[in-house]
């Protein structure tokens, strides 16, 4: 594929970004595509194949699935998607010059096994945390740089950017999913790149992050549903954070997702 179908793939997928974090159905479906086989592509490229074929579940590529001696039908059309290419490049510093690293993309496309005819396929499952009630809150803060502390206050969350507190409530989904929201502030909100956003923004991008990294870890968290349908999405307000807000929350699902996997319990629900 061309570079003019490379920058079209972009574009297309920074529209998609912003469509589905003001749609709380698409939100929904795409957040739970994750954790149903799509581990190895990046929550953009899910966006691509999820908006191109709905019902795919396993995609690769026409020569990965010769090797596994399957053959793509005859008339099937590829799902397009980007690929990173990775080059070395020299650049001058104060210390000398060092090699550094540039990511630049390619558009491919990639095929959906029902596109494919010949060998049967054995389907691996990821062991990697699938059910909410699988996290542990303390456990899962260690893998941040932010400090957890607990209390008693009314409000459920708060975050100076350097200490993420969460109140102690029964359902301990909620304080899971107060965690991430809190986490997805000091992600976009604080430090060096912060932009002056108002809150009601700050909060709806936070719950936006919250709702999709506890859909893809097995967390129903209908509270985040109903704020963000309350706000209908607010297509003005959230303006162009689909892309920013589907980064961080893929950050932090594959921060967790790398960790020792605990074993599979049913999913929790935040009420």
């Amino acid at each position: 594929m061309d570079n003019t179908k490379t920058q079209e793939l972009v574009k297309h997928m920074t529209e998609l970004a912003n469509q589905v974090i003001t749609d709380t159905d698409k939100l929904d479906l795409f957040s739970k595509q994750w954790s149903n086989g799509f581990h190895s592509y990046s929550f953009g490229n899910m966006l691509l194949i999820f908006f191109q074929k709905h019902d795919a579940t396993l995609c690769a590529g026409y020569h990965t699935w010769l090797d596994k001696k399957r053959y793509v039908k005859k008339g099937e059309h590829g799902i397009g998607i980007l690929a990173p290419m990775f080059f070395k490049k020299s650049k001058e510093t104060e210390t000398g010059e060092e090699d550094v690293t540039i990511t630049r993309f390619r558009a491919v496309s990639v095929f959906d096994i029902s596109q494919t005819d010949g060998e049967p396929l054995e389907l691996g499952h990821s062991d990697k945390v699938s059910g909410g009630d699988a996290l542990n809150l303390d456990e899962v803060s260690k893998l941040f740089d932010y400090k957890l502390a607990y209390s008693n206050g009314i409000e459920n969350g708060s975050t100076d950017g350097k200490t993420i507190t969460v109140s102690d409530r029964d359902n301990r989904a909620s304080m899971i999913a107060t965690y991430f929201h809190e986490l997805a502030h000091t992600q976009l909100h604080f430090g060096e790149n912060r932009k002056e956003i108002d809150r009601d923004t700050r909060e709806l991008e936070a719950e936006a992050v919250s709702y999709i990294v506890c859909a893809t870890l097995g967390i129903e968290n209908q509270r985040s549903k109903y704020y963000i349908g309350q706000w209908h999405g607010d297509k003005e307000k959230l303006g162009n954070s689909g892309t920013r807000i589907i980064k961080t929350a893929e950050k932090i699902v594959r921060t967790i997702d790398k960790a020792p996997a605990p074993e599979y319990t049913t999913a929790l629900v935040v009420v």
